[in-house]
Formats: structure tokens, C-alpha cells, sequence
């Protein structure tokens, strides 16, 4: 037993200096394509990922560009102050645990929603989660394209995105308000939605988050990008071991473990559940799409007052 919890410490630990390292390169090296670099029996599985994991490790070296040691010296980590006292970079970070939290819901609470409905056995019931991470894969892809080339609707993008995801998740059930007859064919639709609306949602997140820290007044610098990976990731793990600890624990650690998930299911079913958590994208979306637009509207009466100011 000891040796386990030494290992999952050692997990945890290897995960944060990976991940902190690997998304502040990304800032770094690939400033404008963060989006589109970010994608990419019992033991089996785990030497496979490791085996895996290690040769990634390796073959990241030749393929991340040439930077001298000035890149990475003399550069200290900036106060958090300035981007815990802007208020859009608390809701950017809001954002990133809720739609982290959302793709730790399914996985403690969707098996035996499946069996009992559909009476769907062991062996296709992975199917399912095949399904969700199989859109969010394809899908991907298009989303960091979009959030590479069209910086400008980034924050829309995210706000739209979280609506589907609300709506993907009165389907799940479905709803009993909607008075749609529950079907397997439904069920995989809107996984397919909810995967779809994850990528669209998930991966700009990183980007906007980078862009709140220039309009916090930080440079734009590895220092920068270090403190902001650690703050996504800690974001990001945060939501995602709310809701569920085991399937995600090998990237991201635990913290508080799948008892949100597992009251709700418990207290209710797997439709309540999901309705629950679909006003909570829908109320995360209208609050980022209120600062968003509160954002747009100082930036728009700034510019006014600039050229009222060259006229005079």
C-alpha cells in the first residue's frame, strides 16, 4: 500500500513538471499555433502509455526549434497580484474547471446509466466513452485552427460552445421537459455533440488565458508563459478530479476525488444529474459572455475617446 501512494506521488509530481513545462514551450516557441500544437490485460495498457510517453519525451527535443539559454535565463516568475485582481481572468479560469469537471462527469456515473437503460453489457459499454473522446479528437483539430487564425472570436467561440455543451446535456438524459423518448441513438448524438463541444470549448481556453495575463500588464515572456501553464493546469486538474479521480488521475493527480459526480448520481439519476450540470454551463457561459462583451465595450469607448481627443 505504501508503495502505491509513493507512486502516485511520484505520478503526480512527474505530471506537474511535464505539463507546466510542455504548455510554457508551446507559448514560447509556437506563439501563434498554440491551439494546433496542444493536439496531438491491466499492465498492458500502462506500458504501452509509458513506453509511449518516454519516446515522445525523446523525440520532442529535435522537434521543438533552436532557442539559446538567453530565452531561459535572468527571467523571473512574475507576481500573481495582477492577474488575480482582473476579473476576466477569473472567469477564464472558471471556465476551464467547469469544462474539465464536465469531461470527468460522464466516466463514474455513464456505465451504469447505459446498463440500466439499454441493458448494454461490459464489453460495449467503452463504446460509449470511445464515442466522446473519439469526436473530441476528430474535432479538435478544427477547433485550434479556429482558435489559431481567428484570435478575434476566441472568446465567442468559447461562450457558443458552452451553450451546446448545455444543451448536449438535456439530452443525455433526456430531460423530462423536453418530452423526447429516450433512445440509444439519442444517447450517442449527444455524446457526439459533447465531444464536439468540449474541443470547441477546451482548447482555446489556454490561448485566452495567455491573452488575459497581456491585459493584466505582464510581459510577454517564458516567465509569463510558466506562471500561466501552471495556472491552466492547476485549473484544469482542479475540475477534473471534482468529478472523477481514477481515469484522468495519470495526467492530472487527485485532489478531491469523484464526490461531486457520485452525490448527485447518488441522490437523484443519471438525467437529474446531467440537467444540473447543464445549468452550469449555461450560467458559465452567460456570465463569460457578459464580461466579454463589458471588455468590448471599454475597449470600443477607449477608442472613442482617442479620437475624440486627435480631433480636438
Amino acid at each position: 500500500m505504501k508503495s502505491c501512494f509513493l507512486l502516485r506521488i511520484l505520478q503526480g509530481v512527474g505530471y506537474v513538471l511535464f505539463a507546466t513545462t510542455i504548455f510554457t514551450l508551446v507559448v514560447h516557441f509556437f506563439p501563434k499555433s498554440m491551439g494546433t500544437v496542444l493536439l496531438g490485460g491491466f499492465k498492458l495498457p500502462f506500458i504501452v502509455l509509458g513506453t509511449t510517453q518516454m519516446i515522445a519525451s525523446l523525440l520532442a527535443f529535435p522537434a521543438l526549434p533552436s532557442s539559446s539559454l538567453r530565452d531561459f535565463q535572468s527571467v523571473d516568475l512574475p507576481r500573481m497580484k495582477p492577474f488575480l485582481f482582473h476579473l476576466s481572468s477569473w472567469v477564464v479560469c472558471l471556465a476551464v474547471v467547469v469544462v474539465s469537471s464536465a469531461c470527468a462527469f460522464f466516466y463514474p456515473v455513464l456505465q451504469p446509466h447505459v446498463e440500466a437503460a439499454f441493458g448494454m453489457t461490459e464489453g460495449t459499454t467503452p463504446l460509449m466513452y470511445l464515442v466522446l473522446a473519439g469526436t473530441y479528437c476528430v474535432t479538435g483539430f478544427l477547433s485550434g485552427y479556429i482558435s489559431d487564425y481567428y484570435p478575434q472570436w476566441r472568446k465567442a467561440q468559447l461562450g457558443i460552445a458552452f451553450l451546446a455543451i448545455a444543451f448536449s446535456f438535456l439530452l443525455l438524459g433526456p430531460a423530462s421537459f423536453l418530452h423526447i423518448p429516450r433512445s440509444l441513438g439519442l444517447l450517442i448524438g449527444s455524446l457526439v455533440l459533447t465531444g464536439a463541444s468540449f474541443s470547441f470549448s477546451l482548447i482555446p481556453t489556454y490561448a485566452i488565458i495567455n491573452e488575459e495575463a497581456r491585459l493584466a500588464g505582464y510581459d510577454d515572456n517564458i516567465g509569463t508563459a510558466s506562471l500561466m501553464s501552471g495556472m491552466w493546469n492547476s485549473m484544469f486538474s482542479l475540475g477534473i478530479t471534482l468529478y472523477f479521480e481514477d481515469f484522468f488521475s495519470p495526467l492530472c493527480g487527485e485532489a478531491v476525488g469523484p464526490a461531486v459526480s457520485g452525490a448527485l448520481y447518488d441522490v437523484s439519476d443519471f438525467s437529474t444529474a446531467a440537467i444540473v450540470f447543464a445549468g452550469i454551463c449555461f450560467g458559465t457561459s452567460i456570465l463569460h459572455t457578459n464580461v466579454y462583451e463589458s471588455e468590448v465595450f471599454k475597449i470600443e469607448h477607449h477608442e472613442e475617446i482617442k479620437v475624440g481627443q486627435r480631433k480636438s
